[in-house]
């Protein structure tokens, strides 16, 4: 019976610690005796798709966990966010908060700028606003289409066939890419709160505002495709097109960029980044530095982008065969 030993470990993967071997075999032994009193009735042992339909009377194996810890929800009048999703709503705002103030605090703290709690009030403030209306939308789309109950066999863990997306990848993938539209879209505009009145003295060249389109849509697309893995793991061929398209799109974005003279700009009146710098026999302002790593970092991104498309590309392509 691979089909119950797999939901059997995803159920675990996602279960209170300290009661996860109690509840597995407490479920193990339910599960088998359902099995075989079906078993018995139709007079042969079932197949795959018989013990998954007794598997989805106990419940979407990635959710179960929530029916036995406390089951806490978050309501304002009427409940945004139900028990199934509150453990995952939870770890996911505690990890955003914390990659934003780890972020926050870096850039401060490389750039000399003295601590201070109000910088660290718009990003946590905005993370906790977009994560639960993030949340909020997932779960009344499960009150209107049961998302919930859409599970297929190939999510479960583990698969020993390759031939699927693991569904810890996507959920990944969807909240880093929505990381990354939280801090570039809403985040950029508050410069002055995170880093001072004068924002470090550097801003970004216009040419960002001719690419922000194309980036954003870029991490839309990603976004679209993992939520669809979330449903369809099996759908490798498609996860990989639409992950050649979104690193070509990306390389595209590159092209640009490094084909700007400028990346990024001193402003206000930040005369230290004027400075001359001595490198061997040359002399460069540390403006020129910045630039330059910019340039660099770029570049290594494009050389990802290639990497990553060639890869994925034979990689989904071949596991779709």
């Amino acid at each position: 019976m691979e089909i119950v030993e797999r939901y059997l470990h995803t159920v675990k993967t996602f279960l209170p610690a300290s009661r996860k071997s109690d509840i597995v075999a407490e479920l193990d032994e339910n599960i088998r005796s359902e099995i075989e009193e079906r078993e018995a009735e139709l007079g042969h042992p079932l197949d795959e798709a018989e013990q998954v339909a007794i598997l989805r009377k106990h419940g979407n194996p990635f959710l179960a966990g929530s029916q036995y810890g406390k089951r806490r929800t978050l309501s304002i009048g009427r409940e945004l966010i139900g028990p199934e999703l509150f453990p995952f709503y939870v770890k996911v705002l505690a990890g955003s908060i914390a990659v934003a103030v780890a972020m926050t605090t870096a850039v401060r703290w490389a750039f000399s700028i003295p601590f201070s709690v109000a910088p660290y009030v718009t990003p946590v403030t905005v993370q906790l606003a977009v994560i639960t209306m993030l949340f909020s939308m997932v779960q009344a789309c499960q009150h209107r289409f049961h998302l919930f109950d859409q599970w297929t066999p190939a999510s479960l863990w583990p698969r020993k066939q390759p031939n699927r997306v693991p569904y810890s990848t996507s959920i990944v993938e969807i909240v880093f890419a929505t990381l990354f539209l939280i801090w570039w879209g809403p985040m950029r505009h508050f410069a002055v709160q995170i880093f001072g009145p004068n924002g470090m003295g550097i801003a970004l060249a216009p040419v960002w505002q001719s690419v922000a389109p194309l980036m954003v849509g870029q991490v839309v697309v990603e976004i679209a495709r993992a939520c669809v893995n979330l449903t369809r793991p099996d759908w490798v061929r498609f996860c990989g097109i639409v992950r050649t398209m979104t690193d070509l799109a990306g390389l595209v974005t590159v092209t640009w960029l490094l084909g700007a003279n400028t990346l990024v700009t001193a402003s206000g009146a930040a005369s230290n980044l004027q400075q001359i710098v001595k490198m061997g026999n040359r002399s460069v302002t540390v403006m020129q530095i910045v630039n330059g790593s910019v340039e660099l970092a770029i570049a290594i991104a494009g050389a990802c982008f290639v990497a990553n498309a060639i890869v994925t590309l034979q990689r989904y392509l071949r596991r779709s065969n």
